[in-house]
């Protein structure tokens, strides 16, 4: 059992409810996340990150997480 991120916030539910099936994406992910801090900075990182929930709202129709 691959363990879930830390230091998240319990409402999210990613403690306890999201494995991670893919930690060589996931690491993939984080260290382009980590670019875009490092090169366009933290409000364009926090932009795409908020795209990207919003792209998984409107293609799901519901909260992409528990709760």
């Amino acid at each position: 059992m691959t363990p879930t991120p830390q230091g998240l916030p319990e409402s999210l539910g990613l403690h306890s409810q999201l494995l991670d099936l893919d930690p060589s994406e996931t690491q993939e992910w984080l260290e382009s996340l980590d670019q875009v801090v490092d090169h366009a900075g933290q409000n364009r990182a926090r932009y795409l990150l908020l795209s990207i929930l919003q792209r998984a709202l409107t293609r799901h129709g519901e909260r992409p997480w528990p709760g």
